[in-house]
């Protein structure tokens, strides 16, 4: 398999700017030699329409593109964060600092392998991927027509809901590994639970996955109610990043938010929403301030009321005022 999806050697090119990178001089010169881009506003790649600049943006086309960035980052004390499509996602107000990766058209396609595998790329989006297993007459990605998020993201919080979740088709992860070589981690390894991974721990980047057709055939009732659930219940209209809390074990944060009378709650230009009370939305000028603020509130009020933990779904990325 190639350095370019799966498990391999580092490519030549990995290796030769590994080796240079000590000897280019300035941040900027670093940055100009991978074509990244300087004080990016991530208001423009999250879903929330909410964020600072970054200090450096890139689009990587290939896993070498992530390696060889990680390597010259690195080289210059500089933090690298990696986003998918900017779902699930806050980034502070005063943005980020050091690189920030987003996977491009390069790392969003889908290959048959053989054995009823397929390498996905991190950039590939979970309804696109959903709309594979459906062409191939195979279940277990209904679910993900409903989701908004791309694969990295989706491995990186374990997406799903309550008809299948992303462990149950991922064969292995492709990540970047020490020198710039792509390792697969097998599934077993990678801490998958209810909303979570290795990876939020490790900091380790995912680069694609190893994906596997389950033996069973697509249930189109599954697929529509996806669909429906998401179009009756999600305020698509309006910027959110999904899910704000994760669900306390045997409940559900929304009924517990909205019997807490939070619907429609607001704090400067952002909204706890009148539709589905487990989002956040942007009126239109929210502050990544006024989100965290909606946040603080509905926890408070929910341990308050029911003495029950609320956990964030959100990963907060950057500075925040």
């Amino acid at each position: 398999m190639s350095a370019n999806g799966a498990a391999g050697a580092a490519s030549p090119e990995v290796r030769i700017l590994g080796a240079r990178a000590h000897r280019i001089g300035s941040i900027e010169e670093v940055m100009v030699t991978i074509g990244a881009q300087p004080n990016e506003p991530m208001s423009r790649h999250t879903t929330l329409h909410i964020g600072g600049p970054a200090d450096w943006y890139l689009e990587a086309e290939t896993i070498d593109d992530i390696a060889v960035a990680r390597i010259l980052a690195r080289s210059r004390e500089l933090p690298v964060v990696l986003i998918g499509n900017g779902s699930n996602i806050l980034v502070g107000d005063l943005g980020i600092r050091g690189l920030v990766i987003k996977p491009s058209a390069g790392l969003a396609t889908i290959t048959d392998i053989g054995t009823g595998l397929l390498q996905v790329g991190a950039g590939v989006r979970l309804p696109e991927l959903a709309r594979y297993f459906r062409e191939e007459g195979v279940g277990g990605m209904e679910w993900g027509f409903g989701v908004p998020g791309c694969v990295g993201g989706g491995i990186f919080m374990n997406a799903g809901t309550r008809d299948g979740e992303m462990k149950d088709v991922v064969e292995s992860v492709i990540i970047v590994g020490r020198g710039g070589r792509a390792e697969e981690l097998p599934a077993a390894e990678c801490g998958f639970a209810y909303r979570t991974s290795r990876f939020q721990r490790t900091g380790e980047i995912i680069g694609g996955a190893i994906v596997r057709l389950p033996d069973k055939p697509y249930d189109p009732e599954k697929a529509r109610r996806a669909l429906d659930d998401r179009k009756k219940s999600q305020p698509l209209q309006m910027p959110n990043c999904g899910s704000v809390f994760t669900n306390p074990p045997g409940d559900y944060a929304a009924r517990l938010m909205e019997e807490c009378g939070l619907k429609g709650r607001t704090v400067g230009g952002a909204q706890i929403s009148k539709l589905h009370a487990n989002f956040i939305v942007n009126l239109g000028n929210a502050t990544a301030r006024d989100v965290c603020a909606l946040m603080d509130i509905a926890a408070r009020e929910v341990k308050q009321k029911f003495d029950i933990d609320l956990h964030s779904e959100v990963r907060k990325v950057g500075e925040f005022s």
